[in-house]
């Protein structure tokens, strides 16, 4: 099993304590936030050598960056702010190569203006999904000019929000440059979060092997919602989910998120006992 991290728990370091602490912490890659020491680089100003210095720190440590974190509204109903956001990620997809990286993760969005995680009645329209389907299609385009991937990655208040729309996008985009990312824990709600294991029996039915990045996080309901937790900390059937991922055949990194720095080490090992059960059990292994 490889495990990696979201490197947004690790922000306040420079890109070579970034890669020396992942390294410290017993991780093999990351999925790399482009914010150091507090401060967010804006991708349209990302320059060749730029991205070749900080892909190399990480290559000096053996870190596989697995992927970049491109997360962007693509159906922002503010229409300008949209664009903007659209052509500051087209940058990044053009950059991921020179950033060590295949794979840029996003997001469908929503449109609901006060807070985009919650949801909106015009997410279900074929306006919407028209405007997405469209945008994304012209992502893929240039990924493929680029030599690089588009990973979406669904939430249950976006309008990708569970693994019909990812098929349906995959359908009718056709890119072999779109890609997504299997994360269940954003797919739990009030509603079905007494039926995690159909859940997750369905997400695997549905999609297969159509998926190219994990992400290990949890989920608990709360008086406040549903709370996104640190892998092990909730509901999610960990067994049943890296079974399942084992199955497909996944061989990439499992990345840790909704962590903070000092958890990272606990759900690491937690991660790595289920993964020893499930191999143990079944004389394969993840990764």
């Amino acid at each position: 099993m490889r495990l990696g991290v979201f490197t947004n728990s690790l922000g306040r370091y420079t890109p070579g304590e970034v890669a020396a602490r992942v390294q410290e912490l017993g991780l093999q890659a990351v999925q790399l936030e482009l914010a150091f020491q507090g401060e967010k680089i804006r991708w349209s100003e990302l320059s060749a050598g730029q991205c070749r210095e900080i892909a190399a720190l990480f290559q000096e440590r053996g870190i596989e960056i697995a992927a970049l974190a491109g997360y962007s509204n693509l159906v922002d109903p503010d229409e300008n702010r949209r664009q903007a956001r659209v052509a500051e990620l087209v940058h990044l997809l053009k950059c991921a190569r020179d950033l060590g990286a295949e794979m840029v993760v996003t997001e469908s969005g929503g449109m609901n203006e006060r807070n985009p995680w919650q949801p909106d009645p015009r997410n279900d329209t074929e306006e919407t999904w028209g405007r997405l389907r469209d945008t994304v299609a012209g992502l893929c385009r240039v990924a493929e000019e680029a030599g690089s991937r588009l990973l979406l990655e669904p939430f249950w208040a976006h309008v990708v929000n569970g693994p019909e729309r990812m098929r349906r996008l995959r359908q009718e985009v056709g890119s072999p440059a779109l890609g997504f990312v299997l994360d269940p824990a954003n797919l739990v709600t009030e509603q079905n979060a007494t039926a995690v294991g159909v859940l997750l029996d369905h997400l695997f039915a549905t999609l297969g092997d159509d998926f190219s990045l994990v992400h290990t996080k949890d989920a608990k309901p709360g008086p406040a919602g549903v709370a996104l937790l640190g892998a092990g900390q909730g509901i999610l059937d960990y067994p049943r989910f890296l079974g399942g991922i084992q199955r497909a055949g996944y061989t990439g990194p499992l990345i840790i998120e909704h962590v903070n720095e000092r958890g990272i080490p606990e759900v690491r090992d937690f991660l790595l006992r289920i993964g020893a059960s499930l191999a143990g059990s079944r004389g394969g292994s993840l990764g």
